[in-house]
């Protein structure tokens, strides 16, 4: 039996084999900021580095189909969609449930969220 050794390489191809991250600029001290996101409209997070998102959504509790779009363009034009939640009725039904969606955004690229029989609670990056 033989053995190959593996390695991963970052953006500047530097070995992470520990699995690390490099964070360029990263956020030393103080509140991690928030960005104001209204449904259907795209954001610029952050211009001057990569960051990651938090936006806690939360449905509304109608008994109706809730979903919640999330797009990512690098133009603030041209949106890809990276996928729709999708909550049955009877799921929106047992009051407001509040759901935490994280992922990473290049620096000066925009966010859009839609969301239908949901409300965007709050948007925080770090």
């Amino acid at each position: 039996m033989s053995s190959v050794a593996a390695h991963f390489l970052d953006d500047n191809q530097t070995d992470r084999l520990d699995g690390t991250l490099v964070t360029y600029n990263p956020i030393t001290s103080g509140a991690l900021p928030t960005a104001t996101l209204s449904s259907g409209t795209g954001a610029q997070i952050s211009t001057t580095r990569d960051t990651r998102v938090g936006i806690l959504y939360t449905l509304d509790a109608t008994n109706n189909i809730a979903t919640v779009k999330l797009e990512l363009s690098p133009d603030g034009t041209t949106y890809s969609s990276l996928g729709t939640m999708s909550f049955a009725a009877a799921v929106n039904n047992t009051g407001a449930i509040a759901q935490l969606l994280t992922f990473g955004v290049p620096a000066g690229w925009y966010v859009k969220v839609t969301v239908v029989h949901a409300t965007i609670t709050s948007t925080t990056y770090y």
